[in-house]
């Protein structure tokens, strides 16, 4: 079909004739793929992680893992405003915070690349959260959210039909 030239040079688009088939063209957007080079610097020896994931491999967890940490501050927060906290308290909640942090890192670099971060890092991961928050928060989060929005989108057009 398409665009057809008439004997005067005209042209018009002509349209399918009953009963036969129409040819469209879909195009299918794969998920967000995020691909980053990090390089670390601390006036030593850098160390360079490579990211490589699919957003929607993470979606789920991302936020779980994110509001674990939140959780562990607002606590550790809490606590510290206390008149009354037990040192061990602070001890466990810092403990979970530490977790948390991991996890997040985990997801995001994988175990091995986690373990060279927190070695690079001397074990001082809320340390290491801290510098990190602007790639999460300027890189990986707005894929996220870019992610949720399009699916909700898509299921909502599919529900509705």
């Amino acid at each position: 079909m398409g665009n057809v030239k008439n004997n005067d040079g005209g042209a018009y688009t002509a349209l399918p004739l009953l009963g036969e088939r129409r040819k469209t063209v879909y195009t299918i957007k794969k998920a967000a793929h995020i691909v980053d080079e990090l390089k670390i610097e601390d006036g030593n020896d850098p160390l360079v992680l490579n990211v490589n994931i699919y957003v929607d491999d993470i979606l789920a967890d991302f936020e779980e893992k994110r509001a674990a940490i939140g959780k562990a501050q607002s606590d550790l927060k809490a606590l510290k405003a206390s008149k009354e906290t037990d040192p061990s308290q602070i001890g466990i909640v810092l403990n979970s915070l530490n977790d948390a942090t991991y996890a997040l890192f985990e997801l995001i670099f994988g175990k091995e690349q986690t373990e060279q971060l927190v070695s690079y890092y001397n074990n001082r991961v809320l340390s290491m959260l801290g510098d990190f928050l602007p790639y999460f928060s300027d890189v990986i989060m707005p894929e996220i959210k870019k992610a949720q929005t399009d699916l909700a989108d898509k299921y909502k057009s599919w529900n509705a039909r």
